[in-house]
């Protein structure tokens, strides 16, 4: 290599400065020299660049080479060579506005091995503190080093906050980025920026935290502890990644932030509440709300696991973390106006009597797997997304403990997804939106599908322990590839065993389910009017004094095959008033079937207990 340029400087980090000497190529043996180091991520601050990169094994120090420009190789000229023992250093002295690149070649015995690939940095003319007063109102940066804050601080120029810093709070401080501000603090995987308390022993709440009402805030490779809301953002453009909030009151509020805001790779542990979120990011599965390892016991969740969805969903959005639920809280009902994709194994949690709604121009798409379907639930289910109210097992989730979700986008898709404890777990009024694969547990009406919208199918579909499984409207056709009790447990049923039918079969549609029968109450006769396939075994069962009609186009193919008979005859298709032994079938409990097309009842031995049969 070219010689260097011969330079004097004394370091903070005691860097040894040496004349710039050749590479070691071709001397000693190549094999033993130290391997290239690599992550070499170069830092500006004013009037120097922080270096940081991976230390290499066997290493006994680090030839640093720089010198202005945005690229170089180890053997150009003009080179100025440090030397260091550690894998990280401040390079001072530096021309503000410049430009420069940086080399690290790793040093042992036998000589200099390979250079590494190079890293670039312009120092930035801001002012560099060692403390931060009550106001920032010049471009300033702080660190690296340790420091600890006792005056809450207002920031209102810009603030950078260098990587390898730690600021330490007295209790109840914190920093404060009004609109008129920005933050910058870019740690390193190597060199993280620390946000904690100053306590000796300190709890979560000690400090305030950061709050951000700027626009332009940049949190990476950050780590904030033991405060009350440890990065709160209200502002556009937001960045928060690589950083880990433990033991904080809240970790992360994020319910206002704006436009422009990613949150990506963050980590979430010991907090009594790890975020709240809006509609303005996505909280995707490489935000992660557990640490440690089952195999080691060191598991740590967070008191309250679950993300805080704070308003409405007015943008598209994504959800896909696993190890937290996503929890809607307070009293009024959350809607979607926008595509919200669900991602497999993602829980949904509500409070009491909280609903779903899927407006027209929303969509809903809901596409688990056999492996990890997505969960709508209760606030108090802890089967599903870990323990999200933070009490333990002091309440228990029951039947209607939440509303349900109703789904008006038309292209909206349900598969393989759970509910579970809800009012009406799921409504669905509008036209070709497929229910497949789903479980319907605990619910007083599991699926609401009877707004007679044409075109929606409902396939392989569990249903039990519900109060009522199923409302068909009747112009989409059912099957038996629907099931009507656990699959484990044949004898786990759902209260009243019955699909209640809302309104006139006016639609070629056939249906096969049989273990559930198909269940015609209110106070209105029924009609058919289109040409209707019924499976064998197929039983209708009637409310006291309704008829069904066979009107002009209408017909019941299969009719020989099926059963009609009284919504209290339990020997056909189940308990189906949900009243047990209570109600037995009389012989005149429903009128009968009359034909419009012959003027005549139908008769048959698979027509019981009406008055004409």
């Amino acid at each position: 290599m070219k010689r260097g340029i011969l330079i004097t400087l004394t370091l903070v980090a005691a860097l040894t400065i040496v004349a710039c000497k050749s590479n070691g190529a071709g001397s000693g043996s190549s094999a033993s020299k130290p391997a290239a180091p690599t992550g070499l991520v170069a830092t500006a601050a004013n009037a120097s660049v922080v270096l940081a990169w991976t230390a290499v094994s066997g290493a006994t120090k680090y030839d640093v080479y720089y010198k202005p420009g945005t690229a170089a190789t180890i053997s150009d000229a003009g080179f100025t060579l440090i030397t260091v023992t550690d894998a990280t250093v401040t390079v001072p002295t530096l021309t503000n506005g410049t430009a420069y690149v940086f080399l690290v070649a790793a040093v042992n015995a036998e000589g200099e091995g390979a250079a590494s690939a190079s890293a670039t940095a312009t120092p930035s003319a801001t002012t560099t503190v060692t403390s931060l007063g009550s106001t920032v109102t010049i471009p300033t940066t702080i660190g690296p080093g340790s420091f600890t804050i006792g005056t809450s601080v207002a920031v209102s120029s810009a603030l950078t906050i260098a990587p390898g810093t730690t600021l330490s709070f007295d209790k109840g401080i914190g920093i404060t980025v009004t609109t008129a501000g920005t933050i910058t603090a870019k740690g390193t995987a190597l060199l993280p920026i620390v946000f904690t308390s100053s306590a000796g022993n300190p709890v979560k709440g000690d400090a305030a935290g950061i709050t951000v009402y700027g626009t332009n805030a940049d949190f990476e490779y950050c780590s904030f502890s033991y405060m009350a809301t440890a990065l709160a953002v209200s502002g556009a453009n937001a960045k928060i990644d690589h950083c880990t909030f433990t033991a904080n009151t809240t970790g992360f509020d994020g319910s206002r932030a704006a436009a422009g805001t990613t949150f990506a790779n963050n980590t979430f542990a010991t907090n009594t509440v790890p975020a709240w979120i809006d509609d303005q990011f996505d909280v995707d599965v490489d935000n992660v709300f557990t640490t440690g390892t089952v195999a080691a016991n060191n598991v740590a969740k967070n008191t309250n696991q679950a993300i805080y969805v704070y308003g409405n969903i007015a943008t598209v959005r994504v959800w896909g973390v696993t190890d937290a639920a996503y929890y809607l809280s307070g009293v009024n009902d959350y809607s979607v106006s926008a595509a919200l994709t669900l991602k497999p194994g993602v829980t949904l949690k509500f409070d009491p009597s909280l609903s779903l709604k899927i407006s027209a121009t929303g969509q809903l798409n809901a596409k688990g797997s056999s492996t990890a379907p997505i969960v709508f639930t209760s606030i108090k289910d802890d089967g599903s997304g870990g323990d999200s109210n933070g009490n333990g097992t002091a309440t228990s989730p029951a039947m209607s403990d939440w509303g349900g979700v109703y789904v008006e986008g038309a292209s909206s898709a349900v598969d393989y997804c759970e509910f579970r404890y809800g009012s009406t777990a799921l409504a669905v009024p509008a036209n070709s939106v497929p229910v497949s694969n789903s479980t319907f547990t605990f619910n007083a009406i599991g699926l609401d599908e009877g707004n007679n919208g044409t075109g929606r199918t409902v396939t392989a579909n569990t249903f039990y322990s519900n109060n009522l499984p199923l409302v068909t409207g009747t112009k989409n056709s059912l099957d038996s590839d629907n099931v009507f009790h656990n699959p484990a447990l044949a004898a786990t049923k759902n209260k009243f065993q019955a699909i209640q039918v809302y309104g006139d079969l006016s639609t070629a549609i056939t249906w096969g389910v049989t273990e559930a029968a198909y269940y015609f109450g209110g106070v209105n006769d029924y009609h058919v009017t289109a040409a209707v396939t019924l499976k064998p075994s197929v039983v209708f069962k009637f409310d006291s004094g309704l008829a069904l009609y066979l009107d002009a186009n209408g017909s019941l193919s299969g009719f020989s095959g099926a059963v009609f008979s009284s919504y209290k005859d339990d020997s056909v298709g189940g308990d189906s008033n949900g009243d047990g032994t209570a109600s037995t079938a009389g012989a005149t409990d429903w009128v009968g079937i009359y034909n419009n097309n012959v003027g005549a009842y139908e008769a048959g031995a698979n027509i019981t207990y009406a008055v004409n049969h």
